[in-house]
């Protein structure tokens, strides 16, 4: 008997703990939706308009994202629209600071507020705030909701709305287009000219087609046309004879043409006068203020820096189980016993870092260079067939990209016609008198 009443007891303890559960949890989602300062979602807002005096800003969704729709018409940047959205579906007020029909709104600077922001959803309900200029003590934004007698106090997430203009939401790329869409490129400037076509997916030089390029180099380049932004629109038109010269246009210092799946775009970059950088959007019209530190990425791209530079150092270190040194001063060779090499364990990272190695620059073939005091490096497999070599000639000093740097002259087996430029810190990297200084374990026969 008294185990059944003492079950009973514990019975209804559990009942009482589990809905006194259940009703903290419903009291806590009954006070979240008192809170919320809306009570659509996310993806049902459709519209956001901003009314500051006589100044109007209205964003509206459609099916290919959100436009600006005033104070003039143009793309919006849709990724920082919906995480704007995204993020005023979720505020809350965290107070009220007065309630009532006889509320003096001047001591909130509700009377004349700073920005009124209405939201409408896709049923074409609309919430509307009047948002103050004024915060409290605590630096918290003071509201008023249309058509109540509440001011609300909220986060300072709404002091950002106040300073929302129409360029923060405007898509600010340099190029808007999809770089799927991207079948021919021209980039026309004084130090050369540069035209790409593609075929299977592969990029080509059209002058050149045979010059192996580096895709992922071409993708940079189109990705930097999307990742160019304006630091501010000064035109949005073609601009006149006087605006031409005006902004430098006259005398352009890179014109870019890209051929797409639908039309063409242009743009040009000149430096004005007054040495801003501005480029010259053809469609839609477009004049952009820019970085001035972006013209050098246009400028610098020459055919040598889109070529695959790691082509001359493409082999099967896999393959290799013999390697010969030769320096100055002595010849050294190591063989590869199973899976290591027994007598310098450092080989294994020397194997791996000439095959990472990148050519910096493509030159003509210099055998006097690499005549006076050379280096060789040769990995062969297991029958002592030659699978690459190496020679390279003492540092000196080169200038590339119009900077004075120091390079090592390489000439490389894998690749003809050509010697090669290696920056002067990717062979000192090379853990190379490590095994150079490593007792001789086989001298080679000449």
């Amino acid at each position: 008997m008294r185990n059944k009443i003492l079950a009973g007891v514990v019975l209804a303890l559990g009942l009482y703990l589990y809905w006194d559960t259940k009703s903290d949890e419903r009291s806590e989602t009954k006070k979240n939706i008192e809170t919320a300062l809306f009570d659509f979602k996310a993806d049902q807002i459709k519209e956001l308009d901003f009314m500051r005096g006589e100044q109007k800003l209205k964003l509206v969704k459609v099916d290919t994202g959100w436009k600006i729709t005033e104070p003039f018409q143009d793309d919006a940047d849709s990724g920082v629209v919906d995480t704007f959205v995204e993020t005023i579906a979720k505020e809350k007020y965290m107070d009220v600071a007065r309630e009532g029909a006889d509320i003096d709104y001047k001591i909130y600077g509700l009377d004349k507020p700073n920005t009124i922001f209405t939201v409408k959803n896709n049923a074409g309900e609309s919430i509307t705030y009047e948002i103050s200029g004024q915060t409290n003590f605590e630096k918290n934004s003071l509201l008023h909701k249309k058509d109540s007698n509440k001011v609300l106090v909220a986060s300072t997430q709404w002091q950002d709305v106040l300073k929302k203009s129409s360029f923060d939401f405007r898509d600010q790329r340099l190029f808007r287009g999809r770089l799927g869409s991207i079948l021919t490129v021209e980039i026309l400037k004084k130090n050369g000219n540069i035209r790409l076509n593609q075929k299977d997916g592969k990029w080509f030089l059209v002058d050149q087609p045979n010059l192996k390029l580096d895709q992922n180099r071409v993708r940079e380049i189109l990705t930097m046309l999307n990742e160019t932004k304006a630091t501010e629109f000064t035109l949005s038109k073609t601009p006149s004879g006087g605006e031409i010269s005006k902004y430098g246009f006259n005398q352009s210092l890179v014109k870019i043409k890209l051929g797409l799946t639908e039309g063409s775009w242009e743009a040009q970059l000149a430096t004005a006068p007054n040495k801003k950088l501005y480029a010259w959007v053809a469609k839609p019209a477009f004049v952009l203020e820019l970085d001035s530190a972006q013209l050098d990425k246009f400028k610098n791209i020459t055919v040598n820096s889109l070529r695959d530079k790691k082509l001359p150092f493409d082999f099967d270190s896999s393959k290799v189980t013999q390697i010969f040194f030769h320096t100055p001063l002595k010849e050294m060779t190591f063989k590869k016993v199973g899976d290591t090499w027994p007598d310098s364990p450092e080989l294994s990272v020397l194997l791996g870092s000439f095959k990472n190695l990148v050519a910096a620059e493509f030159v003509p073939k210099n055998d006097a260079i690499l005549q006076k005091k050379m280096w060789t490096a040769v990995f062969s497999d297991k029958d002592a067939k030659e699978i690459a070599k190496f020679s390279w000639g003492e540092i000196r000093k080169e200038k590339i990209d119009g900077k004075d740097a120091q390079y090592y002259p390489m000439r490389s087996s894998l690749w003809s016609g050509e010697d090669l430029l290696i920056e002067e810190i990717k062979l000192k990297n090379l853990p190379f008198d490590k095994v150079m200084n490593k007792t001789e374990p086989e001298k080679k026969t000449k």
